[in-house]
């Protein structure tokens, strides 16, 4: 059984760090970003940067690390596949489309 338990934080100073396992370095996010909110999916990782601006590392399978273009103020990293938050409250995904995990329904 593989196992990539891993955790990604922010230090007061705005860098994001990780711990755990890295064999595809989601435990290393980059320090040249100042992050707000980071998130960690199974392996791989994403934040938001402090400009709102999404940065994913990691594993690069399945597209999990090609973020979407725009400024965003939230984002939840998965197994196979990521959504965010847009400025104006949409919600973008992008990822392993299997069943449609990266077309976002609608609540009522």
């Amino acid at each position: 059984i593989r196992r990539h338990f891993f955790s990604n934080a922010i230090k007061p100073d705005g860098k994001a760090i990780g711990w755990g396992a890295d064999k595809y370095q989601q435990s290393s996010p980059p320090q040249q970003f100042n992050f707000v909110q980071v998130s960690a999916g199974t392996v791989h990782a994403c934040g938001v940067t402090d400009t709102g601006v999404l940065k994913c590392w990691g594993s690069p399978s399945f597209d999990r690390t090609k973020c979407p273009p725009g400024n965003f103020k939230q984002v939840d990293a998965n197994q196979l596949h990521s959504c965010a938050v847009t400025d104006s409250g949409l919600i973008e995904c992008w990822g392993f489309d299997e069943f449609e995990k990266t077309v976002p329904g609608s609540c009522i």
